[in-house]
């Protein structure tokens, strides 16, 4: 029984949008030095207006598109080198094309709170899906 659920899980989010990410961060931007940070992602459509993905700079990602004005809102949690950190961010997509490949590029700020450092960060998103 758990290898059938485990296999119905895994099928139903082969059927799900797949978008890729491609992020540019530019973290510490209230520290003395900007640090420039390059991440890649993968998310999988939940619904229409929820994703569940894994980003390389932010770890494990839920993003909820159903804020007023086309906002995101971003969470997310990462484990690096034993320690934890928590994401709390928003996004907004301001360009959007259209065809088979849904490319979207857009920003968000992300405010990054482990035990023993806090950090914000903006990011430029180039996303395209299928």
């Amino acid at each position: 029984m758990k290898k059938l659920i485990l296999f119905l899980l895994f099928t139903s989010y082969s059927y799900s949008a797949i978008t890729f990410n491609k992020t540019m961060a530019y973290g510490n931007i209230s520290g003395n030095a900007v640090e420039v940070s390059n991440g890649f992602g993968l998310d999988f459509d939940i619904n229409d207006n929820m994703s569940f993905g894994y980003d390389t700079i932010y770890g494990m990602m839920v993003k909820a598109g159903n804020l007023p004005a086309g906002i995101t809102f971003r969470l997310g949690i990462k484990d690096n080198d034993g320690t934890t950190s928590a994401l709390t961010g928003l996004g907004y997509d301001w360009w959007k094309g259209t065809g088979k490949i849904n490319t979207t590029l857009g920003t968000s700020i992300d405010y990054l709170k482990s035990a023993d450092n806090e950090e914000t960060s903006i990011s430029i998103n180039l996303r395209w899906g299928f």
